[in-house]
């Protein structure tokens, strides 16, 4: 049988070598922590530099702007912001964005719930096949059509209006397989229910289907 002193040992045996395993395992977390971090640290410079250096360089003076020595630090030229600012209508600018932006999306929105409504729920001949035909302007890139889309606008008169930025991008193709991939996983009986109730095509689209 062991001694009570044999016991000790072993008992001290284990404790110093659980004790140089967790310092090997804190050794081995604390590296990975630290180069994790690094990494993190690292990323998040060059991600910020970009605003940074147009940021510092929008204070510089025009001398500095042009100078061929990069600049990390700004000349603190405010009086730059209050001259570009009175340069062009900034703000009609702004207003014109939000009006074409607001059209664009309401357009978009009602053309792709329409016709994903359409492929989606209604059986109409050659369906598959328009709905394939959609699909495949996708591949059409758009340097392709972009002589052929200017000369259509400049015979209808729309150069330098609102409209030229707006119809053209009132059809979203991906947004009508969207919505239409939703329309599908409505089950059969949804609509079969609405019927019994007297309720129509258009009608089933805004009340059920749409909200």
């Amino acid at each position: 049988m062991k001694t009570k002193e044999e016991f000790r040992v072993m008992a001290s045996r284990r404790r110093r070598a659980l004790r140089n395993r967790q310092g090997k395992s804190w050794s081995y977390l604390h590296t990975q922590t630290v180069l994790r971090y690094f990494f993190i640290i690292v990323a998040a410079v060059f991600a910020f530099f970009p605003i940074y250096w147009v940021g510092i360089t929008s204070l510089l003076t025009t001398h500095s702007a042009a100078d061929v020595v990069p600049h990390f630090w700004p000349d603190w030229e405010w009086s730059n912001y209050s001259r570009a600012w009175d340069l062009a209508p900034w703000l009609q600018f702004f207003l014109n964005s939000i009006f074409v932006a607001t059209c664009t999306v309401a357009l978009s929105v009602l053309t792709s719930l329409l016709a994903g409504y359409a492929f989606g729920t209604m059986k109409f001949p050659g369906r598959t096949i328009l709905f394939l035909l959609a699909l495949g302007l996708i591949m059409i890139p758009g340097e392709a059509t972009l002589i052929p889309s200017y000369l259509i606008v400049s015979n209808l008169g729309w150069i330098d209006t609102y409209q030229v930025q707006i119809i053209p991008y009132a059809v979203s193709i991906s947004g009508i397989f969207l919505i239409r991939q939703f329309f599908l996983s409505l089950p059969p009986s949804l609509w079969e229910a609405a019927q019994l109730d007297g309720c129509s095509r258009f009608g089933f689209l805004w009340r059920i289907a749409a909200l």
